[in-house]
């Protein structure tokens, strides 16, 4: 549309009467990254100093899915908060 000196201004229907379709396409998340840093040393509960799995969860990783990899992954980061005041951003 083209707006010239004495043209009728559009009123706000002209944009919003537009029907937008929104496809179904199922979205997939890329597979989560191993959070390892190569500090690999366990503390006495058995958690890993250097990225915040324990054991189990280092040893999962490895057959575990995308959804348990992702519940691995927070629970790592649960750790990580409250076992320092320091945040990693």
């Amino acid at each position: 549309m083209t707006f010239t000196a004495g043209n009728p201004t559009p009123s706000l229907n002209t944009y919003t009467n537009k029907t937008l379709k929104v496809v179904n396409y199922p979205m997939e998340l890329p597979a989560p990254a191993s959070p390892c840093i190569s500090i690999c040393a366990l503390d006495a509960d058995g958690t890993c100093l250097g990225c915040f799995r324990t054991g189990d969860e280092i040893t999962d990783w490895f057959i575990a899915d995308d959804v348990r990899k992702r519940e691995i992954l927070r629970n790592a980061e649960a750790r990580r908060t409250e076992s320092s005041s320091i945040q990693l951003l």
